[in-house]
């Protein structure tokens, strides 16, 4: 099978996404920060009421933050991550890895081009292949992944079809056995 598609920035700051999401850091910080910074801010309520042991507007209010801080962390982290890294990835950033992509996937490799890149790989050397709603991504190595966005297809069915021949070729390589 071999098909091209454009890729941008977008798709980049989603692969960033990926990585940090599926890394060991990128997972436990995440949860650190969680709950460091939501212990901090129920610490602002807990600790003037316990010196001074009234429950007024200022109590309320912290209060109030406290539970916005603790329940909506996960969007705001991932709304500063999108900021902050979108100002970094953008398409001049990218330029010469985004833009016309080639993709070549037989039984024996799968390999991804650009214009200054290339990515090749046997499947017994493919660590994994994941979807989302907007990418599948096909791991080589921690830090080496193929990315292909759902644009990248006609239809759903389409991009199913694609998934299921993946997986079969990865399957049919019997790499599994030597990984365990």
């Amino acid at each position: 099978m071999e098909f091209s598609y454009t890729t941008s920035a977008k798709d980049y700051l989603a692969l960033l996404q990926h990585h940090l999401e599926r890394s060991v850091i990128g997972k436990h910080f995440v949860q650190f920060a969680w709950i460091a910074i939501a212990s901090l801010a129920w610490l602002s309520v807990l600790l003037p009421f316990l010196k001074f042991g009234v429950i007024d507007l200022g109590f309320i209010i912290r209060a109030a933050f406290a539970a916005f801080i603790t329940l909506g962390f996960p969007f705001l982290y991932r709304w500063y991550n999108d900021s902050v890294f979108g100002l970094i990835i953008n398409e001049r950033s990218v330029k010469g890895i985004a833009g016309l992509t080639s993709l070549t996937a037989n039984a024996e490799f799968i390999e991804q081009k650009t214009a200054m890149t290339t990515a090749r790989a046997a499947w017994c050397d493919v660590v994994g292949i994941t979807s989302t709603k907007h990418h599948d991504f096909i791991s080589l190595a921690p830090l080496v992944t193929i990315m292909v966005p759902a644009s990248a297809f006609s239809n759903a069915d389409a991009r199913n079809a694609f998934r299921t021949q993946l997986e079969h070729w990865r399957t049919a390589a019997g790499c599994e056995a030597m990984r365990s």
